[in-house]
């Protein structure tokens, strides 16, 4: 499961089968967390490899 989180709350949920990569993330990003964000709204990533 891929999610993110606002004022408390999980937002952009989604789920997959296998295992996480760059490419899961770009379309994650794209498809789930923009659509949910809100102007003036900042993302922070971790450190993870993938995540690059």
């Amino acid at each position: 499961m891929v999610g993110a989180t606002s004022s408390g709350q999980i937002i952009a949920p989604m789920t997959f089968v296998g295992y996480c990569n760059t490419n899961l993330i770009e379309m994650w990003v794209e498809f789930f967390l923009m659509p949910e964000l809100l102007p003036g709204q900042i993302v922070i990533m971790d450190r993870a490899s993938f995540h690059s």
